[in-house]
């Protein structure tokens, strides 16, 4: 399941790179893993993403991120179960921060794409978790009519 994420990330780079002519400008793909999303609310809408401190040794050796070029990351393509998911990045706001409890400085992007919280995870939800959803709903549904009659 790790290496067929790890081609279809590595695919997703290079169709960037055919389309935009270089990698580490413009457009990033990476997997919905390896950063971690601020959302505003409990519902509310996804505000910043953060990437972990593995994937930013990653990014800063192949120089895809930088605090040079940040600001020139328009999209990012986030990867999970197959799906990717589009989202444009406030290019003004993104900047190189400080991950909690350590010295260590991670890239944020700001997210102008309205998205709420429960439409990404629906959206990334795979089918075999879809289709348990389901199976609680109506298996609560039928519970409950029994309990009424």
């Amino acid at each position: 399941m790790r290496a067929s994420l790890f081609l279809l990330e590595r695919t997703m780079m290079e169709k960037i790179k055919e389309r935009t002519g270089s990698v580490a400008m413009k457009e990033l793909a990476i997997q919905e893993k390896e950063v971690n999303t601020r959302w505003q609310g409990f519902r509310g809408r996804l505000l910043m993403i953060k990437v972990k401190k593995g994937k930013t040794f990653e990014l800063l050796t192949n120089n895809q991120v930088t605090p040079e070029n940040i600001h020139e990351i328009d999209v990012i393509h986030l990867l999970k179960n197959g799906k990717t998911l589009t989202l444009k990045v406030d290019t003004e706001r993104s900047k190189f921060g400080f991950e909690q409890n350590s010295t260590f400085e991670v890239p944020m992007f700001y997210i102008e794409t309205r998205i709420k919280r429960e439409a990404y995870h629906d959206y990334f939800l795979s089918e075999k978790e879809l289709r348990n959803e389901q199976k609680n709903r109506q298996g609560s549904e039928g519970y409950v009519k029994k309990c009424e009659q």
